[in-house]
């Protein structure tokens, strides 16, 4: 039976998605594989990284503020 810290695991899981759109931004930004690719183009697709990784970052803390809220209101036991 799963309870409230298998929720939260899960919720910390979802974290890995920042982590590796991190990594996809470094290894694009900083390899040599990378470094013929056209200017504008590297930069479009750095920028919509960050925004990707900046957005994800915003839901996973939303999902555990809410995930915190509902244990203090002994909502979630």
């Amino acid at each position: 039976m799963k309870d409230r810290f298998n929720l939260e695991a899960d919720i910390m899981s979802c974290w890995n998605v920042v982590d590796d759109l991190n990594l996809l931004y470094e290894t694009i930004g900083n390899s040599p594989k990378y470094k013929d690719m056209p200017t504008d183009l590297k930069n479009e697709i750095l920028n919509i990284l960050l925004g990707m990784k900046s957005l994800y970052q915003i839901k996973f803390e939303h999902t555990l503020d809410t995930f915190e809220d509902l244990i203090k209101e002994k909502k979630l036991t």
